[in-house]
């Protein structure tokens, strides 16, 4: 585990929950809520009805107006990483009109024992460049709506879409429809995406779930506003049975532990040192990694991540959905310096590997044939094609949260700032 002095099996009991912990011992009570950074960004949190017994929390950065002389100057970590990029680093996007947005606006979904609270920096980050963006928090995360223990339990991807698919209707409703919505998510929530793009609004489903023609209608008109995607280390369309593998790799005590656990869902993250050794790089400070810890949901569906063990989402038509224009085959998309699609995967990733990210990039763009053997370990896959690029950047699993996290957020602004919306 590092320079965490605890054994390999980091047994602990601590962050063990079987229902939601009492208000005295829960993230919300012990941290308060972010204010708003004068200056740069207005962030705000809200409360919005979710499709389930509660409430989900969102949160939105929303840039304060920029005069046309007013310039930017970008953190250092852009330039380290992209010494060669200086003229085509992200500049500020200018807002159109009287109060409405005119770019599409950003949509973030975390993954499994994430929330909302792993993008604030992120949110805060673009929204200095002038890009409206929020992230959410689906049910039992965060400050949304905490359903059962056996319930969650079995609270599978599609039901978790659907707290998506509510959250898209709400910003588009916020954005007054101008500009449209990219939908990026981040590991499970990246498979989220995949899955409602390539199965919902469409009159099919997957095995878990089934849905009326007015439902499937109004799932249509919420997903047709979106104009891109960014798939940040995400759970692969195709099936993620590697990725258990990877996990047992790396920590060969998993399921001891789990045993010792009575199989609870969040054994594999149950202490701050399993925490640092699968979501971040060794280098990470060991106060952030508790931080980060302590915002984790005190149990977690099980049903999500193993409903994406097995193919889930057609990758092209995840990338068809994005770019109507290409056409079933792998045809070639509309010219442009970006891609519809942004694959991010983190150099140091044990999980979702770059070489598992650069097989999804490949199936993104159409090529059945693509194995992933073909690339070396030392090998860079970067390139955009076929409306679908793919970039490395440095860091774990959780690179927007690890210690260079500015890189990729200067990533996802230069993408943007780069894509003819």
């Amino acid at each position: 585990m590092g320079w965490w002095p605890f054994s390999p099996l980091a047994l602990s009991y601590q962050y063990i929950w079987f229902r939601a912990p009492p208000p005295s011992l829960s993230y919300s009570s012990a941290h308060p809520l972010p204010s708003s950074s004068p200056g740069s960004s207005h962030l705000t949190c809200h409360n919005i009805p979710g499709d389930g017994d509660g409430d989900l929390e969102v949160w939105h950065a929303s840039p304060l107006p920029q005069s046309p002389s007013q310039t930017l100057a970008l953190p250092s970590p852009y330039s380290s990483s992209h010494p060669s990029n200086n003229d085509h680093a992200p500049q500020p996007t200018r807002r159109e009109g009287k109060g409405k947005n005119k770019q599409p606006a950003i949509l973030f979904v975390h993954g499994g024992m994430g929330n909302a609270h792993v993008f604030l920096p992120t949110l805060s980050y673009l929204s200095k460049l002038g890009i409206s963006c929020y992230a959410a928090s689906l049910r039992g995360h965060g400050r949304s709506w905490q359903p059962g223990y056996l319930q969650m339990l079995a609270t599978g991807k599609h039901v978790m879409a659907k707290d998506v698919l509510r959250v898209m209707k709400w910003v588009d409703e916020q954005e007054d429809g101008e500009g449209g919505l990219v939908l990026a998510g981040h590991s499970a929530g990246g498979g989220l995406v995949q899955y409602i793009l390539a199965n919902m609004g469409r009159g099919r489903r997957g095995k878990d779930g089934t849905a009326g023609a007015g439902e499937v209608e109004w799932e249509k008109k919420v997903i047709d506003k979106v104009r891109g995607a960014i798939l940040m280390a995400p759970y692969p369309g195709v099936g993620s049975f590697k990725i258990l593998l990877n996990w047992a790799s790396f920590d060969p005590l998993l399921n001891l532990r789990m045993l010792l656990q009575f199989g609870h869902p969040n054994s594999p993250l149950s202490h701050p040192a399993l925490t640092h050794n699968a979501f971040f790089s060794p280098s990470m400070p060991r106060e952030e990694v508790e931080e980060f810890h302590l915002r984790i949901c005190p149990y977690e569906s099980l049903a999500w991540p193993l409903g994406m063990v097995r193919p889930f989402a057609d990758p092209e038509a995840v990338a068809r959905r994005v770019n109507p224009r290409r056409q079933r085959g792998g045809g070639e998309g509309s010219e442009g310096a970006a891609g519809k699609v942004l694959v991010m995967a983190g150099k140091g990733d044990r999980l979702m590997t770059p070489r598992i990210m650069y097989h999804l990039a490949e199936r993104l763009r159409g090529n059945k044939e693509y194995e992933s053997g073909d690339v070396g370990e030392d090998e860079s896959p970067e390139r955009t094609e076929k409306d679908v690029e793919l970039v490395v950047v440095e860091g774990a699993h959780h690179f927007q949260n690890d210690v260079r996290k500015e890189d990729s957020m200067a990533v996802i602004a230069d993408w943007y700032h780069k894509m003819a919306f």
